[in-house]
This record gives structure tokens, sequence and C-alpha cells, in this order.
């Protein structure tokens, strides 16, 4: 028997995005980023979370090409293992629990693109793609922005 998968919901920007929550350590909030020079532009900088430092990643901007530099709260998705490293995010919508079989593959041309989301889900009346952390962390950033992600986030 095939156990249920649990996903975080969240919002970036105006765009409806999944994660399974096996790759979140945790969701957390931080007042202060430290920001880190001569970088590429989708490290916003590091992050502190109970003394342990965190690269913070602008998911908008690696995703949407924009950042939309709201002062509103923002939230942090700490990834499992090794690398230190969290994605920025708008809002934390809802854990939503499928069975597998509610995961669909994403139809896009765009092989790219498709190789960072394990799929897609059904969710409040929308389709939604279900990202992973995972395959972003074993990407080298700089060619992230060559990737246009938009024919499957929208």
């Amino acid at each position: 028997m095939k156990t249920n998968i649990e996903l975080i919901v969240f919002r970036v920007g105006e765009e409806i995005l999944a994660v399974n929550i096996k790759e979140v350590k945790e969701v957390s909030t931080s007042s202060r980023i430290y920001p880190i020079p001569k970088v590429s532009e989708f490290i916003l900088g590091n992050i502190n979370i109970r003394g342990t430092v965190w690269l913070l990643l602008d998911l908008e901007k690696i995703l949407l090409k924009k950042s939309s530099k709201s002062s509103s709260k923002k939230y942090y998705l700490l990834t499992k293992g090794d690398n230190k490293v969290a994605f920025q995010c708008d809002e934390i919508i809802d854990i939503l629990e499928v069975i597998p079989g509610e995961i669909q593959k994403i139809e896009a041309d765009n092989e790219e693109a498709k190789q960072f989301f394990t799929g897609q889900v059904y969710y409040d009346n929308r389709i939604i793609p279900i990202i992973s952390f995972s395959n972003f962390l074993e990407t080298d950033l700089d060619k992230l922005s060559e990737i246009n992600f938009e024919e499957i986030i929208r």
C-alpha cells in the first residue's frame, strides 16, 4: 500500500507552487538578511536561524526572473541535508495530503525546466507544479538564469 504524500503549498509572487514536505527541514522567518557582495543575482544573502547560517535564494527571481522587493513578511523554506540553503517565498498557504496517483506528469515541451519539478497536482481549482529543491541544489546557479520556467509555473 502506497503512503500519502504531504506537500507544502506556497506562493511566490503571484504563482502557487508545492514542494514535498520531505525536502523541507523547517519553515522559518527571519528579520535580517546579510547581503553577500559579488554573487549570483539569485542569492539574497545569508540568514541566521538559531545560530546556523543559511544561504538564502530568491525563488521568485529564479522562476519568474523578477523580484518583488515588497516589505511584507517573507518565509524561508529550509532544505534538508548537508547544504544549508533556504528558498524565500511570500506565503505558506497549506499542507496538502495527496495519494501518489493524484500527482500528474507535467505536460510541457521545455525538458530543461521540467527537470526541476516532480509533477503537478490539482489544488483549489487549479493545477500547481511540485518543485524539487534537491534538483535546484544540484545545478549551477548561473545556469538557472538561462532556463525559462514560465511554461510550467503559469
